[in-house]
């Protein structure tokens, strides 16, 4: 039987590829990858929304406040953090650079880190309720840190597409 893909050589019995067909269609980006690469995609666009409406929410305030409050800065500062680190994220991802691990798990954990500041702080110190939305949001995040850093750590498909 050839390879279904280039029809010249003997396909492997597992996959129905040759042997470079295989490792060609191993450093591509599919299966549960797609999952990552669509919340970078979607997650960069929620981002670059959210930095631009931070930054319309204080020109709006500044003329009759004339100060930020803290919560307000750092929000502002985490904001534009995880945007840096999804910008950077999404370009290693996409173009399968060696430090796609690192920058991944930083993703994840700016992400939770953010969510945790934007809605932990107002109910710890504020007394502020969170509605169903809330909790989905911010559960949501979390989870996909807890799932996502040990894929990005231990797996062997991590090392195929991005590392070799």
């Amino acid at each position: 039987m050839h390879c279904i893909e280039c029809q010249q050589q003997e396909a492997n019995k597992g996959s129905g590829l040759c042997d470079p067909c295989e490792r060609v269609y191993l450093k591509q980006i599919n299966g549960f990858l797609y999952l990552p690469a669509a919340g970078l995609t979607i997650n960069l666009g929620l981002l670059l929304l959210g930095v631009l409406g931070i930054i319309a929410a204080m020109i709006g305030v500044w003329p009759y406040a004339n100060r930020i409050n803290w919560f307000d800065a750092g929000y502002m500062a985490l904001t534009i953090l995880h945007f840096v680190i999804t910008v950077c994220a999404s370009w290693c991802f996409f173009k399968k650079k060696k430090y796609t691990r690192i920058l991944m798990i930083a993703y994840y954990l700016a992400g939770m880190i953010s969510v945790l500041y934007y809605y932990g702080i107002p109910v710890c110190f504020y007394d502020a309720k969170m509605d169903s939305k809330d909790i989905s949001f911010a559960t949501t995040s979390v989870i996909a840190a807890v799932i996502w850093i040990p894929y990005f750590l231990k797996s062997e498909r991590i090392n195929e597409v991005f590392c070799r």
